[in-house]
């Protein structure tokens, strides 16, 4: 990580660079999920498969699949129970409740009602990341949401360990198809891919933006796309634990922006 002094006109050089990118990133992925959009409305199955084998180099004849029955090593399958359970036992106490309200001859009825289907986008360009879909789908699970869906690339839909958690949270159903075209095709629906009522997941520039333009057909948790973070701090702070924070958010993507201030 390069260091600048706050003041120097190098700094302020490297801050117009970055805002500089930014715009023009969030340009060409608005252009881009756009086009994904318009794809998938248009001809479904056909144009999500193309861009599979555009993006991810595969040819994709399924693209829904049903988790396979996988052993996994006993370590990580331990750490996958322990993040469910813990996961769990935190957005418990968030549920809210129906209630009724009397005043006079007046009533008032509340009622809370889980969704019928969420589709959890779980990145898989670097990574697979599992902590994506157990922070997604449990949390759906403890609403009553009865079908929840997982879409991701074709390269971690084959990973054993996302198989494992898909099975161990009752989810029945994996799309193969990551990117701005498999929010479009949550949200639109494919011949293969049934709609669903809302996607929840962060994911690249590309697929934030599709989020942001199908805000109104589908329901979103928010627009959580490429990192942006600054860690301002004294010399009292652990350069160990800022480092690994900026750390755990670099790894988002290449395009993600870390920042550290410090007093020196």
């Amino acid at each position: 990580m390069p260091s600048l002094r706050a003041s120097s006109p190098e700094a302020e050089a490297a801050l117009r660079a970055l805002f500089a990118r930014r715009s023009e990133s969030n340009e060409q992925a608005l252009r881009v999920a756009d086009e994904m959009i318009a794809g998938v409305r248009e001809r479904g199955d056909a144009f999500v498969r193309e861009q599979i084998r555009r993006f991810d180099g595969v040819r994709v004849d399924e693209i829904n699949l049903v988790p396979r029955s996988v052993t996994i090593d006993g370590e990580m399958a331990r750490a996958i129970d322990t993040a469910i359970e813990r996961v769990a036992s935190f957005h418990a106490e968030q549920m809210p409740r129906s209630y009724r309200w009397t005043r006079g001859g007046s009533e008032v009825v509340h009622v809370v009602r889980p969704l019928r289907r969420a589709g959890v986008y779980v990145p898989g360009g670097r990574a697979v990341y599992l902590s994506t879909l157990i922070m997604g789908a449990v949390p759906a699970r403890i609403a009553g949401v009865p079908q929840v869906v997982v879409a991701t690339t074709p390269a971690a839909a084959s990973r054993d360990e996302l198989h494992y958690v898909c099975n161990r949270l009752g989810i029945r159903e994996i799309y193969r198809c990551g990117g701005a075209a498999g929010v479009a095709a949550l949200a639109l629906g494919t011949e293969s891919v049934e709609r669903v009522d809302k996607i929840v997941g962060p994911g690249n520039a590309y697929v934030t933006a599709a989020k942001a333009r199908l805000v109104g057909e589908v329901g979103i948790d928010m627009t959580a796309g490429p990192t942006e973070l600054v860690v301002i701090c004294d010399e009292s702070a652990n350069e160990a634990f800022v480092q690994a924070d900026l750390d755990a958010q670099a790894e988002h993507g290449a395009d993600s922006a870390v920042i550290w201030i410090a007093a020196r």
